[in-house]
C-alpha cells in the first residue's frame, strides 16, 4: 500500500472512509486489475468499491500468510506489506467500526426512507450527523455523494437535506389533500400509504401518488386528477404520470431555506410553504404522548422514575411547554422550522418567557 495513503485509513469503518480513500484511489487514476475470462468477456479495470477496499486492507495474503476459514498460516510468498502497519490500520478499522456502530442511527425515525429521491432519479439515503452532547441531525443525502461521489461544477441541484423540512412539507400537504383513511395512518405512525416516491427539484418538490389510493379503486384517475386540481393551491398542480396512468403526479412550488441553524422549505415568493393554519400532525403526537407519558409520572407519585430512554425523557419536557405555545401547535401556528425533531434533539429552556423568543413565538399578553 502506498505511504501516500495511510492517513487516509483513519477514517475506515466510520461512513466517510469508503469515499476517501475511493476518491484519492480514483483521482490517482488507480483502478482494480483488468483482464479477460476464457470467454473473451473483459473483467476489472474499475474503480475500486467500499467492499474490494475492505477485502483489500485487510487481506492477510500480503503478509506472507496464506488465509483459510478463520486461520491464517505462513505462505511460501514473501509479504509486500509491512507487518506494524497493516496492525495499525486493523486497529483503526476496528476502533472507527466500533465508535461508528455504538451511535444510535435512528434509521426508523425516516418516514421518507425509500421513497425520496432527487432531480436525477438517484436515491436520497438516510444520513446523521452527530453535534456535540450526542445531538442527531438527520438527513436525506444522495447517494453518489454519500459513496464519495463530488458534485459537477455548477451543479444547482439539492443533493442534501434535512430530514425535518422535507417531512414537515410532505406529511403536511399529505394531511391536507389525503383522504380520511390516509390520514388515519399518519396519524397513527403507520406510515404514508399511497405515497410512491418524492423527487427534490431545485424549486419544487414532486410527490408521487397511486391514483387508486387518492381517489378510491374504481375511479377513473384521469377525471378524478381534474378535479383534484380544484382543491389545491396556487402554483400547485396535479397530472397523471406520463409513464404510469395509475399514478398521480403533485408538483409542489418549494425551496429549501436555511437560516440560523434552522432549515424550512419555502414558496415562490420566499413564504413558508406550509401556511399558518397548517398543523403538524407529528408535532401533535408528540405532544400528547409527552402528556401522556408525564400523566402517567405524576399517577405514580413518590415511586415515579423517569423514562428509560433518553428520547422518552426529552418528550415529557414537551408537556411543559407554556400553554400558548401548546395552542399553537394544536391551531398549526407554530413558527417554521419548529417541529418534533428540533425539540427532540435540541434544548428547551424552562422558564415560559425564554421558551416563546428560544422558539420563534411572539411574547405572551397573559
Amino acid at each position: 500500500m502506498p505511504l501516500a495513503v495511510e492517513p487516509v485509513i483513519h477514517g475506515f469503518g466510520g461512513p466517510a472512509f469508503g469515499g476517501l480513500l475511493a476518491v484519492w484511489l480514483k483521482e490517482q487514476g488507480i483502478r482494480s486489475k483488468a483482464y479477460l475470462s476464457k470467454s473473451g468477456r473483459r473483467i476489472g479495470g474499475v474503480a475500486f468499491s467500499r467492499g474490494a477496499l475492505f477485502h483489500l486492507i485487510t487481506n492477510r495474503t500480503y503478509l506472507g500468510e496464506i488465509p483459510h476459514k478463520d486461520q491464517s498460516y505462513p505462505g511460501a510468498h514473501p509479504p509486500i506489506i509491512d507487518p506494524e502497519l497493516f496492525a495499525a490500520a486493523q486497529s483503526l478499522m476496528s476502533e472507527n467500526t466500533r465508535r461508528h456502530h455504538s451511535r444510535p442511527t435512528r434509521v426508523s425515525t425516516m418516514l421518507l426512507k425509500g421513497l425520496i429521491f432527487d432531480a436525477d432519479g438517484a436515491a436520497m439515503c438516510p444520513a446523521f450527523g452527530y453535534g456535540r452532547g450526542g445531538q442527531v441531525y438527520r438527513y436525506y443525502v444522495s447517494s453518489p455523494l454519500q459513496q464519495g461521489g463530488r458534485r459537477p461544477a455548477g451543479d444547482e441541484a439539492i443533493r442534501r437535506v434535512p430530514a425535518g423540512a422535507i417531512e414537515a412539507l410532505v406529511l403536511g400537504r399529505l394531511s391536507g389533500l389525503a383522504p380520511k383513511r390516509l390520514r388515519r395512518a399518519l396519524d397513527t405512525g403507520k406510515g404514508i400509504e399511497g405515497l410512491r416516491r418524492v423527487e427534490i427539484h431545485p424549486n419544487a418538490v414532486h410527490l408521487e401518488l397511486f391514483g387508486q389510493a387518492l381517489f378510491g379503486l374504481h375511479a377513473d384517475i384521469a377525471v378524478e386528477t381534474v378535479n383534484f386540481n380544484k382543491r389545491l393551491e396556487a402554483g400547485e398542480r396535479a397530472f397523471v404520470d406520463q409513464d404510469d396512468p395509475q399514478v398521480v403526479r403533485v408538483v409542489l412550488p418549494a425551496r429549501l431555506k436555511v437560516r440560523g441553524g434552522r432549515s424550512w422549505m419555502v414558496g415562490p415568493s420566499g413564504m413558508p410553504a406550509l401556511d399558518e393554519a397548517r398543523t403538524d400532525r407529528t408535532l401533535i403526537a408528540g405532544l400528547r404522548n409527552a402528556h401522556r407519558l408525564a400523566g402517567r409520572l405524576k399517577a405514580d407519585g413518590a415511586s415515579a422514575k423517569a423514562p428509560e430512554r433518553a428520547y422518552d425523557r426529552q418528550l415529557c419536557l414537551l408537556a411543559f411547554l407554556a400553554p400558548d405555545i401548546q395552542r399553537a401547535i394544536l391551531e398549526g401556528r407554530q413558527p417554521p422550522g419548529f417541529n418534533l425533531e428540533s425539540l427532540i434533539h435540541g434544548s428547551i429552556p424552562l422558564a415560559w418567557v425564554d421558551q416563546r423568543p428560544a422558539f420563534g413565538f411572539p411574547a405572551s399578553n397573559n
